[in-house]
Protein backbone atom coordinates (compact mmCIF):
# COMPACT_ATOMS: atom_id res chain seq x y z
CA UNK A 1 0.00 0.00 0.00
CA UNK A 2 2.78 2.70 0.83
CA UNK A 3 4.49 1.87 -2.97
CA UNK A 4 1.04 2.27 -4.75
CA UNK A 5 0.54 6.03 -2.92
CA UNK A 6 3.98 6.93 -3.42
CA UNK A 7 3.53 6.07 -7.03
CA UNK A 8 0.51 7.73 -7.22
CA UNK A 9 1.46 10.90 -5.40
CA UNK A 10 4.95 11.31 -7.12
CA UNK A 11 2.60 11.06 -9.79
CA UNK A 12 0.24 14.13 -9.06
CA UNK A 13 3.03 16.03 -7.71
CA UNK A 14 4.41 15.49 -11.62
CA UNK A 15 0.78 16.69 -13.01
CA UNK A 16 0.34 20.36 -14.22
CA UNK A 17 -2.82 20.71 -13.01
CA UNK A 18 -1.92 19.33 -9.53
CA UNK A 19 1.07 21.86 -9.67
CA UNK A 20 -1.09 24.85 -11.35
CA UNK A 21 -3.27 24.52 -8.20
CA UNK A 22 -0.65 24.74 -5.75
CA UNK A 23 0.57 27.57 -7.21
CA UNK A 24 -2.89 29.52 -7.69
CA UNK A 25 -3.15 28.77 -3.98
CA UNK A 26 -0.06 30.13 -2.61
CA UNK A 27 -0.64 32.94 -5.02
CA UNK A 28 -3.48 33.84 -2.71
CA UNK A 29 -2.36 32.72 0.20
CA UNK A 30 0.93 34.37 0.36
CA UNK A 31 -0.59 37.57 -1.46
CA UNK A 32 -3.64 37.90 0.30
CA UNK A 33 -1.31 38.38 3.30
CA UNK A 34 1.15 40.63 1.42
CA UNK A 35 -1.66 42.84 0.61
CA UNK A 36 -4.10 43.26 3.52
CA UNK A 37 -2.76 45.05 7.03
CA UNK A 38 -5.39 43.22 8.82
CA UNK A 39 -4.88 39.68 8.92
CA UNK A 40 -8.63 39.11 10.22
CA UNK A 41 -9.66 39.74 6.65
CA UNK A 42 -7.23 37.59 4.99
CA UNK A 43 -8.60 34.72 6.74
CA UNK A 44 -11.78 35.46 6.02
CA UNK A 45 -10.82 35.38 2.50
CA UNK A 46 -9.14 32.26 2.95
CA UNK A 47 -11.67 31.15 4.23
CA UNK A 48 -13.90 31.67 1.36
CA UNK A 49 -11.37 30.12 -0.89
CA UNK A 50 -10.81 27.25 1.18
CA UNK A 51 -14.65 26.32 1.41
CA UNK A 52 -15.36 27.33 -2.38
CA UNK A 53 -12.15 26.03 -4.53
CA UNK A 54 -10.84 23.33 -2.88
CA UNK A 55 -14.33 20.78 -2.70
CA UNK A 56 -14.71 21.81 -6.39
CA UNK A 57 -10.45 21.20 -7.65
CA UNK A 58 -10.76 17.94 -5.19
CA UNK A 59 -13.74 16.23 -6.02
CA UNK A 60 -13.48 16.95 -9.79
CA UNK A 61 -9.33 15.92 -10.17
CA UNK A 62 -9.81 12.96 -8.45
CA UNK A 63 -13.02 11.43 -10.38
CA UNK A 64 -10.79 12.38 -13.51
CA UNK A 65 -7.85 10.92 -12.24
CA UNK A 66 -9.35 7.69 -11.40
CA UNK A 67 -11.02 7.02 -14.78
CA UNK A 68 -7.91 8.11 -16.33
CA UNK A 69 -5.92 5.59 -14.61
CA UNK A 70 -7.91 3.12 -15.34
CA UNK A 71 -5.77 0.59 -17.21
CA UNK A 72 -3.05 1.08 -14.29
CA UNK A 73 -6.03 0.03 -11.72
CA UNK A 74 -6.59 -2.56 -13.77
CA UNK A 75 -2.95 -3.63 -13.69
CA UNK A 76 -2.70 -2.90 -10.17
CA UNK A 77 -5.86 -5.59 -9.72
CA UNK A 78 -4.53 -8.04 -11.18
CA UNK A 79 -1.27 -8.80 -8.86
CA UNK A 80 -1.70 -10.65 -5.82
CA UNK A 81 -2.95 -7.78 -4.10
CA UNK A 82 -6.37 -7.22 -2.01
CA UNK A 83 -8.41 -4.69 -4.13
CA UNK A 84 -9.11 -3.15 -0.33
CA UNK A 85 -5.22 -2.20 -0.18
CA UNK A 86 -5.00 -1.07 -4.00
CA UNK A 87 -8.07 1.36 -3.47
CA UNK A 88 -6.25 2.47 0.15
CA UNK A 89 -3.21 3.10 -1.71
CA UNK A 90 -4.43 5.29 -4.47
CA UNK A 91 -6.96 7.13 -1.69
CA UNK A 92 -3.89 7.92 0.23
CA UNK A 93 -2.10 9.00 -2.55
CA UNK A 94 -4.41 11.35 -3.83
CA UNK A 95 -5.25 12.95 -0.80
CA UNK A 96 -1.59 13.23 0.24
CA UNK A 97 -1.13 15.03 -2.83
CA UNK A 98 -3.93 17.45 -1.92
CA UNK A 99 -3.31 17.92 1.59
CA UNK A 100 0.95 18.63 0.01
CA UNK A 101 -0.57 21.67 -1.86
CA UNK A 102 -2.99 22.69 0.57
CA UNK A 103 -0.60 22.55 3.19
CA UNK A 104 2.26 24.72 1.48
CA UNK A 105 -0.23 27.26 -0.69
CA UNK A 106 -2.77 28.10 2.52
CA UNK A 107 -1.31 26.59 5.35
CA UNK A 108 1.72 27.84 5.32
CA UNK A 109 0.86 31.82 5.24
CA UNK A 110 -1.05 31.32 7.69
CA UNK A 111 0.94 29.83 9.97
CA UNK A 112 4.18 33.05 9.15
CA UNK A 113 1.70 35.35 9.35
CA UNK A 114 -0.65 35.05 11.64
CA UNK A 115 -0.15 32.13 14.16
CA UNK A 116 -3.18 31.63 15.99
CA UNK A 117 -5.96 29.50 17.08
CA UNK A 118 -8.96 30.37 13.83
CA UNK A 119 -5.40 29.64 11.40
CA UNK A 120 -4.77 26.21 13.06
CA UNK A 121 -8.83 25.79 12.70
CA UNK A 122 -9.03 26.68 8.47
CA UNK A 123 -6.22 24.79 7.98
CA UNK A 124 -7.93 21.65 9.53
CA UNK A 125 -10.81 22.39 7.76
CA UNK A 126 -8.88 22.62 4.68
CA UNK A 127 -7.34 19.49 5.42
CA UNK A 128 -10.57 17.57 6.16
CA UNK A 129 -12.19 19.01 2.99
CA UNK A 130 -9.45 17.42 1.04
CA UNK A 131 -9.61 14.35 2.60
CA UNK A 132 -13.67 13.98 2.08
CA UNK A 133 -13.95 14.79 -0.78
CA UNK A 134 -11.05 12.77 -2.54
CA UNK A 135 -12.95 10.11 -0.09
CA UNK A 136 -16.43 10.97 -1.81
CA UNK A 137 -15.09 11.12 -5.70
CA UNK A 138 -13.47 7.44 -4.86
CA UNK A 139 -16.16 6.29 -3.79
CA UNK A 140 -18.62 7.55 -6.65
CA UNK A 141 -15.61 6.53 -8.87
CA UNK A 142 -15.60 3.25 -8.20
CA UNK A 143 -19.52 2.71 -7.72
CA UNK A 144 -20.40 4.17 -11.50
CA UNK A 145 -18.48 2.65 -14.88
CA UNK A 146 -19.75 6.18 -16.75
CA UNK A 147 -17.21 8.65 -16.23
CA UNK A 148 -20.38 11.28 -17.44
CA UNK A 149 -22.66 10.06 -14.60
CA UNK A 150 -19.58 10.02 -11.87
CA UNK A 151 -19.17 13.84 -12.81
CA UNK A 152 -22.97 14.66 -12.68
CA UNK A 153 -23.06 12.92 -9.19
CA UNK A 154 -19.89 14.54 -8.06
CA UNK A 155 -21.59 17.73 -9.29
CA UNK A 156 -24.79 16.89 -7.53
CA UNK A 157 -22.87 16.26 -4.11
CA UNK A 158 -21.12 19.65 -4.59
CA UNK A 159 -24.44 21.37 -5.41
CA UNK A 160 -25.94 19.70 -2.05
CA UNK A 161 -22.33 21.12 -0.27
CA UNK A 162 -22.54 24.52 -1.76
CA UNK A 163 -26.29 24.92 -0.79
CA UNK A 164 -25.73 24.11 2.78
CA UNK A 165 -23.20 27.02 3.33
Amino acid sequence: MNKISFTIALDLLKNKAILIFGFILAFLGWGMFLLESQPEKTILALLQVTLIILPLVTGVFATVYYYNSREFIHLLLIQPIRRSIVIRGIFIGLAGGFVFSFLVGIGLPLLLFYPTLASLYLIIAGLLLCIIFTGIALLVSTHQQDKARSMGIISFVLGVFYICL
